[in-house]
């Protein structure tokens, strides 16, 4: 299953007419976790499904992660720093300037996308993997493959340029994938995904 969703990653990129083919990939891994515990007959824990009370206790483990990854990446992103050290800021800017178009209808969409991706990233790769590799190295993976994922997506720049967005786009992975080994609450990951991207959004929009 791991393959399915590596190799459509790596089909998108390679085909540059439709880099939306990993979301075929996506939704094949979400089928497949989301419907393990009726399958095995396991709670529903297992993919991060608890209580609403579950919900602030978990929150609290991890309200620093979240203000990183939520104010302090969005609104002084580390790879603007990286690009302004080397001579290519705005480069970089110009690269990821069309994300700020269309806000409104961004807003929705990346509730669905930030769903998606919570359950790919952490519940099916992070947490499957973990089984077998151990917490850090699954992180790790998932975090390679999103990265991964996420140049499949990026419109334009030269290599540089679209190896520190993605970077930019890794980081944030890695927090959620911390976020989720502290709380396995799958709530609490996507909340925190989809402020990261809101807040982005916003930023990026008062930028531009």
């Amino acid at each position: 299953m791991l393959g399915v969703v590596v190799f459509t990653i790596v089909l998108s990129i390679l085909v540059k007419k439709d880099k939306g083919l990993y979301v075929v990939g996506y939704i094949i891994a979400i089928v497949h976790v989301m419907g393990g515990p009726r399958r095995r007959n396991h709670p529903w824990s297992e993919v991060g499904i608890k209580p609403r009370a579950a919900f602030l206790k978990d929150m609290k483990k991890v309200w620093y992660l979240l203000a990183i990854v939520v104010l302090l990446f969005q609104l002084l992103p580390p790879e603007f720093g990286v690009a302004k050290l080397f001579g290519y800021y705005h480069q970089l800017v110009h690269h990821i300037a069309d994300r700020a178009s269309q806000v409104p209808l961004l807003v929705f969409v990346a509730a669905l996308s930030s769903s998606f991706e919570t359950i790919v990233y952490q519940v099916f790769i992070q947490e499957r993997l973990s089984w077998f590799i151990g917490t850090p190295a699954a992180l790790l993976v998932a975090v390679v493959i999103a990265g991964l994922a996420h140049a499949a997506t990026l419109t334009s720049g030269g290599f540089h340029v679209v190896l520190t967005d993605s970077a930019g786009v890794a980081l944030d992975f890695a927090v959620f994938g911390i976020i989720w080994a502290r709380t396995r609450n799958l709530a609490v990951v996507w909340a925190t995904h989809y402020a990261t991207d809101i807040v982005g959004l916003i930023a990026l929009t008062f930028m531009f």
